[in-house]
């Protein structure tokens, strides 16, 4: 996200932030926008670029990550 889309964000407003877009951050954003709340997710990388791409690179559903 570059710095004018960054922008964009200041004039809205969010229920929640998560921090993290690996499956856990994912799955909790997927199901408070289900539940009505408006939700901003961000990482520091790309999504499902951390932990959750490690088994081969490729996104993949992470359930040994949400114990």
């Amino acid at each position: 996200m570059n710095r004018s889309e960054l922008s964009e964000l200041s004039d809205k407003s969010f229920d929640v932030i998560v921090v993290g877009a690996g499956i856990n951050g994912a799955g909790a954003a997927q199901q408070l926008v289900s539940d009505g709340y408006r939700v901003l997710i961000i990482d520091k990388g790309d999504f499902a670029g951390g932990a959750t791409s490690k088994s081969s690179r490729i996104l993949h559903c992470g359930l040994r990550h949400l114990a």
